[in-house]
């Protein structure tokens, strides 16, 4: 047990972003649901800064970490968008989700075999996730039309998809 306690915390991570998906899905409780994926971002981003300090870093935390990022800040997202879509537009928004995911699959693939020390390649799916959750909160806030979630939230998911699989390198903070 000594040296799991940053796979714990991921593991956490993971169960916000499920439970993220079950608000979504089950209830109406999008807030609570968007504010789990924030939960998650934060594990997300100190769970690996306790390994490293700990000295405990393995395998088993990278690929829990992978599949942390995949629940929280691919599924959960998509779950939480696809309420704000107008239902006439779902065939639309599954090709697009569809694509989102996927991207974030190959952008995960790509940064567990490639791993450099002082960069990434393409934007992390953690931050794609977080910014679509924050813009349909934005949206929601100031209560824009579901037309202008539409117009707004569709894009977005393309424009994430292209960045996760995007070529450039950028350094870590």
């Amino acid at each position: 047990m000594k040296r799991h306690p940053a796979n714990l915390l991921t593991v956490l991570g993971i169960l916000a972003g499920m439970v993220s998906i079950g608000l979504s899905v089950f209830t109406d409780q999008f807030s609570a649901a968007g504010a789990l994926i924030l939960v998650s971002a934060l594990i997300d981003r100190y769970d690996g800064k306790l390994a490293r300090y700990l000295g405990i870093e393995t395998h088993l935390g990278r690929w829990l970490d992978s599949v942390n990022d995949f629940v929280s800040f691919g599924l959960a997202p998509v779950f939480l968008l696809g309420r704000f879509i107008p239902f006439a537009n779902m065939s639309i928004f599954f090709i697009l989700a569809a694509i989102y995911l996927l991207a974030g699959l190959f952008r995960l693939v790509r940064f567990n075999t490639q791993r450099t020390a002082s960069s990434f390649t393409g934007l992390p799916i953690t931050l794609a996730g977080v910014i679509l959750t924050m813009t349909a909160f934005i949206s929601d806030f100031l209560s824009v039309t579901a037309r202008m979630q539409e117009y707004t939230l569709l894009p977005l998911m393309v424009v994430m998809s292209v960045l996760m699989i995007a070529g450039f390198r950028w350094r870590k903070i």
